[in-house]
């Protein structure tokens, strides 16, 4: 029996019938043409205002310009005009913009200042977006505000560049709540406030003239011993060399005036020596005028006579500035004497006032870091729905503004406001924290 050549179409060459890899190959080929039936590409980004875009013409680099689209939707660009843009795909505004240049006429100015005239095409012209409109991030972040987009930029993305979720606002299950660091700002503030506190008690000391310094009323709970023993050391060490060195000053001071003193009471003997033997030059004269009045002496001799007690006078007067100099020098040693005490008293109240601000201002940051710390250290809840961080997008749309519940994974498009919303904790639902506050004295 013989078998037509068309009948032959449902087997192979060999009469073999075809083989299941061909029907397999049909089924694939079916599904896929199916799956893009079902899932469509994702529609093209629509301009919006604030967009700037870099239009050029192949060729003509004169033709190169940036343009923002203005609050109106509008874009102005040389050889056409102002032009509607806002709402329109960039394939929808390529093919608005090749039927307004096509067939224009362009003067061009080549380098060796010849014109010439170009018939322009609108195949040449290419549009791309330089910039996208900005996005916002709003509510319990760190750094909220306007933040650059990228294309395919996502929420994750955005909260990173945001500097994460607001901590404290976070429900306990948060694991960004890091106890490691409330504790070491609560040590750090506890040294401070030892610090501040044996300061204040040896500033006392100091002002009140005491020459020992007791550190034993310097108490603080939390505080390593060894740290609180290395502060006092420090400040017993401080208030010995500021003792020395008043003390140094002071003595220095009143051997200067001792000094002064001792050569204010030589000058005053050899002021009265001087004074003798002025009054003894000063009779001689007188005695030389009655020789020489009797014609006794010479004459000559009354100039001497006289000369000798014009000398004697100037020591005299000599002697007595002398005197008043260093009786001035010594009673400005006194006074400096009373004043370095004065100063110093003086500078001990002004640091006292500020030392006691201070233990003020460290009292409220170790009660707000003790605080912290029992917030973190709570035990652990799970994270669920009513603690889990919303997440909303507000996208403006052809009918306004749209509303969306969005993930960390949620896409976003230029103009998106990010609103975050972080439940808060609700600090009386805590345990008690049982550290000890520590002691005001």
């Amino acid at each position: 029996m013989t078998m037509r050549t068309a009948d032959l179409g449902a087997f192979g060459k060999d009469g073999r019938p075809p083989r299941a890899g061909l029907g397999l190959s049909r089924v694939l080929l079916a599904l896929v043409a199916f799956a893009c039936m079902a899932f469509p590409a994702r529609a093209e980004y629509l301009l919006q205002e604030g967009d700037a875009l870099d239009f050029a013409l192949l060729g003509i680099s004169d033709l190169k310009h940036r343009a923002v689209i203005g609050p109106d939707g509008e874009i102005a660009l040389p050889m056409v005009g102002t032009v509607k843009a806002s709402g329109q795909s960039i394939a929808q505004l390529k093919a608005q913009l090749k039927s307004m240049l096509t067939n224009r006429l362009y003067r061009q100015i080549g380098p060796d200042g010849k014109e010439n005239m170009i018939v322009l095409g609108g195949d040449e012209l290419s549009i791309d977006v330089a910039v996208f409109r900005p996005i916002y991030v709003s509510g319990d972040v760190l750094k909220p505000g306007e933040q650059l987009f990228r294309p395919g930029m996502t929420l994750r993305q955005a909260l990173s560049v945001a500097g994460g979720f607001d901590v404290m606002k976070m429900k306990l299950g948060n694991p960004l709540i890091d106890p490691i660091d409330y504790r070491t700002q609560l040590t750090s503030d506890l040294t401070e406030f030892a610090r501040e506190q044996a300061r204040l008690v040896r500033l006392q000391t100091e002002l009140a003239g005491s020459p020992d310094l007791n550190l034993n009323a310097v108490v603080v709970s939390g505080l390593p011993s060894a740290t609180l023993d290395k502060i006092k050391d420090t400040e017993r060490k401080t208030f010995v060399a500021k003792q020395t060195d008043i003390k140094r000053e002071q003595d220095w001071l009143r051997d200067t005036i001792g000094t002064a003193e001792k050569r204010m009471a030589v000058l005053a003997e050899q002021q009265d020596k001087e004074m003798e033997g002025n009054r003894e030059d000063l009779n001689e004269l007188e005695r030389v005028k009655e020789l020489v009045s009797r014609g006794s002496a010479p004459i000559t001799r009354i100039i001497d006579a006289r000369r000798t007690s014009l000398f004697s006078a100037t020591r005299v007067l000599q002697t007595t500035m002398s005197g008043q100099t260093l009786e001035r020098d010594r009673d400005e040693l006194k006074r400096k004497l009373v004043k370095v005490v004065d100063d110093y008293r003086i500078a001990v109240l002004k640091e006292i006032q500020e030392s006691t601000v201070k233990l003020g201002t460290l009292r409220a940051k170790i009660d707000g870091s003790r605080e912290k710390l029992g917030v973190a250290a709570a035990p652990r809840m799970a994270q669920t729905e009513a603690t889990r961080p919303v997440l909303t997008i507000f996208r403006k749309n052809g009918k306004g503004m749209e509303r969306i519940d969005a993930s960390l994974d949620s896409n976003l498009t230029p103009g998106d406001v990010v609103e975050v919303t972080v439940p808060v904790v609700e600090i009386s639902s805590l345990p008690a924290i049982t550290a000890e506050a520590v002691p005001v004295r």
